[in-house]
Formats: C-alpha cells, sequence, structure tokens
C-alpha cells in the first residue's frame, strides 16, 4: 500500500521535494501545507494546497501520514520542524531520495531528508536529520552532515569531512579529504577549502577565505 505525504512549504524548493518523491514512487503525494503561500508550485497545480487546519481536519481521520519538509533555507527549515512536531505530534518524517541518486548501502540517510537528483553518498556517511543533498552532489566516504544542513547542486566532498548543524555548502564547492566546517556557516558558491572553517562563519574564494562573523538566522550571502 502507497504511503500518504504532505510537503511543507510550497516555493520552489517544495517543487523539487515533489519531483523526488513522485519519481521516487513510495508516496502518494497529498498536498502542499502553507499557510501564507499565494498558489501551488508551478508544475503541480494538481496538488492540494493546504493550510494547517485543512492537515489537522486530515490527521483527525488519517493515521498512517508522512510529511518532508520543502523549505530550503537553513534556519526557516529547523523553526518549521519544530513547529510541525509540536503541532502535529502524531505525523512521521519521511526520507525522500531521488531513484536517480546513489547510497552507499552503509550510509545513513536521517529522517525527513531529501537527497535530490543524481546526487551520490559515499560508504559509511551520515546523513543528519531535515538536511538537503542537492543535485548532482558527491559527498565521500566516512563524512558527515549535520542536521539541517545543506548543500547547493554540484558540491564535492572528500572523504572524512564533515559539514556542521546548518550550515551551507554553496552551488559547485568543493571540500578537500577531511575538512571540519562547524555549526551555522556559510560556504559560498565554488569555493575550494582546503582547510577546517569555524562556526557561525561565511567563507568564500578559492582557496577559501573566512570574510566574517555570521549569525544563525541571517540570509546565506
Amino acid at each position: 500500500m502507497t504511503r500518504k505525504i504532505v510537503i511543507f512549504g510550497a516555493g520552489q524548493h517544495a517543487a523539487v521535494v515533489a519531483d523526488a518523491i513522485a519519481a521516487q514512487n513510495r508516496y502518494d503525494l497529498l498536498a502542499f501545507v502553507d499557510d501564507s503561500a499565494p498558489s501551488h508550485p508551478q508544475g503541480f497545480e494538481s496538488i492540494a494546497l493546504f493550510s494547517s487546519d485543512a492537515l489537522r481536519s486530515l490527521l483527525d481521520k488519517e493515521s498512517d501520514v508522512y510529511g518532508v519538509m520543502g523549505i530550503g533555507t537553513n534556519f526557516l527549515r529547523e523553526a518549521a520542524v519544530s513547529q510541525v512536531e509540536n503541532d502535529f505530534p502524531n505525523l512521521k518524517w519521511a526520507t525522500v531520495i531521488h531513484p536517480s541518486a546513489v547510497c552507499s548501502s552503509s550510509a545513513k540517510v536521517g529522517k525527513g531528508s531529501v537527497v535530490c537528483m543524481a546526487a551520490s553518498i559515499g560508504v559509511r556517511t551520515n546523513i543528519g536529520s531535515h538536511t538537503i543533498v542537492n543535485s548532482g552532489s558527491n559527498v565521500d566516504h566516512d563524512s558527515t552532515f549535520g542536521s539541517f544542513a545543506s548543500c547547493g547542486p554540484g558540491v564535492t566532498t572528500g572523504g572524512s569531512c564533515s559539514v556542521g548543524a546548518r550550515s551551507f555548502v554553496g552551488i559547485g564547492s568543493t571540500l578537500v579529504h577531511g575538512t571540519v566546517v562547524g555549526d551555522d556557516t556559510v560556504i559560498g558558491g565554488h569555493s575550494l577549502v582546503l582547510g577546517s572553517c569555524e562556526s557561525s562563519s561565511v567563507y568564500y574564494g578559492a582557496p577559501a577565505k573566512r570574510v566574517r562573523k555570521r549569525a544563525p538566522n541571517e540570509p546565506y550571502l
């Protein structure tokens, strides 16, 4: 029996998640849930757009419903997960992996995480909860992405890298073997990271250099 799922959010990233769900063919997508969205994500107009109240009514009737975040910004996704878990304690979190992605059998991908099209997750790698590995990214062996972290498309890490909670690695960036990125840090797009990066900071360049401090709720750049 196909499981039922809702996506929280109705923006561009929600459409990426919806596409992965359709390709995965494990879930029946019931609705996007967003109290403020003016319309459905483009291309998914046939899927219902629920308010929180509509979801609450659904969950009064349906006990086996899963959810996943369609919110790309890390600190907003974390706040939304906390709110959803408070409002809908019986909702289960789905893990969505696009079928074109390659995940080692020894890798672990946490609840609520999304692995996008053509990404690869290496041997003994651990992806945390509600984390995003974007299209075409390659997270090599023995690496770790913390919960609520994310990377843009085309990111490459060497083996034994660590990306902290809520940190973001920008599009096309490369982390050499053994790199450690602290929590709440942003690596700018197309950066080459040759050494470890402090928490709560912004880095970019080739080689990447620390540019300034960063608060957890700041925009990426």
